[in-house]
């Protein structure tokens, strides 16, 4: 009998010590979970963050090339594609604000006026714009790939005249990111 309440009391407290280590065990579990989620939500947190002040820099940055583009409009002579001397300061200008944007998207709009014939001012205002582009690439290592060029002919006059009108020779340069990010997030994926 006295054998038997001492084995009953050890198998007691073995039970206790038992039960406590599982306790202590599943408080531990518990914080390790309550450590993993935190860790996990304050790496979340961090990343939303650096995406955020990313895309805020951004669209800062691509302002940055707007305003810089709107400063001026490359001009042409008559029937010519090649980049006047008045028209390499806003040339720099326009490398300048590209080189601080790398991933600036950019789309260059050639314009004739509205002498001789529409077929040939088509082609002459596509010269234009690859001919800036051109130049952008070989002289102010802009890449290629963040440009896209387009010939608008004698479609898009400032000047609206038949005359010979400095002013409509010209190319313009726009920004184009973020319509290009608008375009990804809403057609990406198969077409079909």
């Amino acid at each position: 009998p006295f054998y038997v309440e001492v084995a009953r009391g050890a198998e007691e407290e073995a039970r206790a010590r038992a039960a406590a280590a599982v306790s202590t065990q599943a408080a531990a579990e518990t914080q390790r979970r309550a450590e993993a989620e935190a860790r996990a939500r304050a790496e979340a947190e961090a990343r939303a963050k650096s995406r955020t002040d990313a895309q805020a820099q951004a669209a800062a940055c691509i302002e940055n090339v707007r305003a810089l583009v709107k400063s001026g409009t490359l001009r042409f002579e008559t029937a010519k594609a090649d980049i006047t001397p008045a028209s390499f300061s806003t040339l720099n200008k326009i490398a300048e604000a590209a080189n601080r944007c790398p991933g600036a998207a950019i789309v260059i709009e050639g314009h004739t006026d509205a002498t001789g014939r529409a077929a040939l001012n088509l082609a002459l205002s596509d010269r234009r714009a690859e001919s800036v582009a051109l130049a952008l690439t070989e002289y102010f290592d802009i890449p290629p790939e963040n440009m896209v060029v387009q010939g608008y002919g004698e479609t898009e006059l400032l000047i609206d005249t038949l005359e010979n009108e400095p002013r409509n020779r010209r190319v313009e340069v726009r920004v184009i990111t973020p319509l290009m990010r608008t375009a990804t997030r809403c057609c990406a994926g198969p077409w079909w």
